[in-house]
């Protein structure tokens, strides 16, 4: 029983990280462990990677599946912070704007803090 207190405990304050609303994923996933399981999905998903390649070779088509694709993986994870970022660069994107260097970074950032939780969260 302690044991799962304190994943209870990391599970919250991973999301508290992700600027995302702890019962409202539970609510959604109705259990820690199918939280941590997409989470670690999540964490092996290539999208980010997808997206710099994207935007680095200057394809804005690909660039825009990516961060759209990341922006509904991120608000479906209840992961705001990384939501956030990746609708206004999926925004930017579809308005077929080309320069969004400071919205990428913005998702990268965003991208790595969420990670960084999910790392903590595995790591316990």
């Amino acid at each position: 029983m302690r044991m799962k207190e304190v994943i209870h405990m990391n599970v919250k304050e991973c999301y508290t990280l992700m600027g995302g609303d702890y019962d409202e994923i539970m609510y959604l996933m109705r259990s820690e462990a199918r939280i941590i399981k997409y989470l670690k999905r999540f964490k092996e998903d290539q999208t980010m990677q997808q997206l710099t390649q994207a935007l680095e070779q200057q394809d804005y088509d690909l660039a825009f599946r990516c961060a759209h694709t990341l922006k509904g993986v991120s608000v479906n994870l209840n992961m705001m912070n990384l939501a956030t970022s990746s609708n206004q660069l999926t925004t930017a994107l579809r308005e077929q704007k080309k320069n969004v260097e400071d919205l990428y970074l913005a998702v990268k950032q965003d991208y790595d803090a969420t990670i960084k939780a999910i790392d903590e969260l595995l790591s316990e």
